[in-house]
């Protein structure tokens, strides 16, 4: 799969970013009803332990996501828990190979280099970068545990698009 393009993920963005509150509502009945565990882990402040505002950000950076990697036309199942895990236990175990524990700003830096999506990476990098609430930034430098989601997310999303692509070819279909 080839990364997928600044334009479109422009795009995806432009569109959520449009969105009132009671569109991002809808959105997010609907991607319930598709991806029910990964919109409530992304759409639930407790899961980060963020306030309202921050959690409205990161839903509005889910959102761009998945709408950029549906530009391919891919239809994701319905991912469980137990799938979503799998990507994070890699990159677990990728950072205390040989007793490394890179700090959480080295394994931002690691998940993005080591991405096939460097371009939405950086883009969710620089949207956090960007975003304030008033004068003050909506993230603080030490709370990376929303992006590094993402970044993962991000990651997830590349492996199981991969996948379905392969299993389209072996069927034909």
């Amino acid at each position: 799969m080839e990364p997928i393009s600044l334009e479109t993920i422009e795009q995806a963005d432009f569109f959520v970013s449009r969105m009132d509150a009671n569109q991002l509502e809808e959105w997010k009945e609907k991607f319930l009803e598709r991806q029910p565990y990964l919109t409530n882990f992304f759409n639930v402040a407790d899961t980060f332990g963020i306030n309202q505002n921050q959690q409205n950000f990161v839903f509005q950076c889910y959102l761009v996501i998945l709408i950029s990697f549906n530009y391919y036309g891919v239809t994701f199942p319905e991912f469980e828990k137990d799938e979503h895990l799998k990507t994070i236990y890699f990159w677990r175990d990728y950072f205390m190979k040989g007793g490394k524990n890179p700090t959480n700003y080295k394994r931002q830096k690691i998940i993005v280099k080591e991405s096939y999506q460097t371009f939405l990476c950086n883009y969710i990098s620089q949207k956090f970068s960007d975003a304030k609430l008033g004068n003050q930034p909506l993230f603080s430098p030490d709370n990376v545990v929303p992006i590094l989601n993402l970044y993962l997310l991000i990651d997830f999303l590349h492996k199981e698009t991969v996948r379905i692509g392969e299993e389209h070819e072996k069927t034909g279909d």
